[in-house]
C-alpha cells in the first residue's frame, strides 16, 4: 500500500480508503467489522463516513470497530448535508455550516463513534448562506480545542473550492483534503 501525508500534523493516510457510506444499509454490523479487518490487514487506514451515511448508522457501527483499533485508523466525518424526502425519493440539503451547527454535529459524531477527536472533519457541501469566515474560524476553535486535527471540503466546485482557498489563506487554516464524487462510474471530477 502506499501511503501519504496529509495537513499540518502529517498524518499518515492510505492512498486508497474505505467510504462508509453503506455501513448499516448494506453491511451489518458484523460485514461491517469483516470488512474494516480486511481493509487493515491489506494496508488501507483511512475510513471516509459522515452522520448521513448508512441512514444515520454508519459512525454507530464504527464505534463498535474502533475500540480496539483507534490508533491505526484515520476518520474522517463531515457535516454540512441532511436526508431529505421529496415525493418518496431521496435526497440531501445543504446545512448552514454556522458554528453552533458545526459543533452540534461534531459533538454527536464525537459522541457516536466514542472518539475524542475526529482526524479529518470535512465540509460535506459548500453553504452559500453562511459566511465562509464564519465557518473557518469555528473550524480554527475545534482544532484548538483538540476536537479535530485538519479539516477538509467534499463536494465543491472550482469556484466553490477559490472561495475556501482564498478564504482559508486569510485566516491562515490549511485546507488538508478536498473530496470529489469520483468512481468507476461517476467521472464527472475529470472535466
Amino acid at each position: 500500500m502506499k501511503y501519504f501525508n496529509i495537513g499540518k500534523n502529517k498524518i499518515k493516510i492510505s492512498c486508497i480508503g474505505l467510504g462508509a457510506l453503506h455501513f448499516g444499509v448494506f453491511l451489518d454490523l458484523k460485514q461491517t467489522k469483516n470488512l474494516i479487518d480486511y481493509s487493515l490487514d491489506h494496508g488501507i487506514n483511512f475510513i471516509d463516513t459522515a452522520p448521513l451515511y448508512g441512514h444515520g448508522i454508519s459512525e454507530t457501527f464504527l464505534k463498535e470497530v474502533l475500540q480496539k483499533k483507534r490508533k491505526k485508523i484515520i476518520i474522517a466525518t463531515k457535516f454540512g448535508l441532511k436526508k431529505i424526502i421529496r415525493k418518496g425519493i431521496f435526497g440531501v440539503e445543504v446545512m448552514k455550516l454556522n458554528k453552533k451547527n458545526l459543533e452540534k454535529s461534531l459533538d454527536d459524531s464525537l459522541l457516536k463513534m466514542n472518539l475524542d477527536y475526529i482526524d479529518i472533519f470535512q465540509l460535506h457541501a459548500f453553504d452559500h448562506k453562511t459566511d465562509i469566515h464564519e465557518t473557518f474560524e469555528a473550524l480554527i476553535d475545534f482544532k484548538k480545542k483538540g476536537k479535530i486535527l485538519e479539516i477538509g471540503t467534499s463536494n465543491y466546485n472550482p469556484t466553490e473550492m477559490e472561495i475556501a482557498a482564498n478564504a482559508a489563506k486569510k485566516l491562515n487554516l490549511k485546507i488538508a483534503t478536498t473530496q470529489l464524487h469520483y468512481n468507476l462510474i461517476e467521472r464527472r471530477a475529470e472535466n
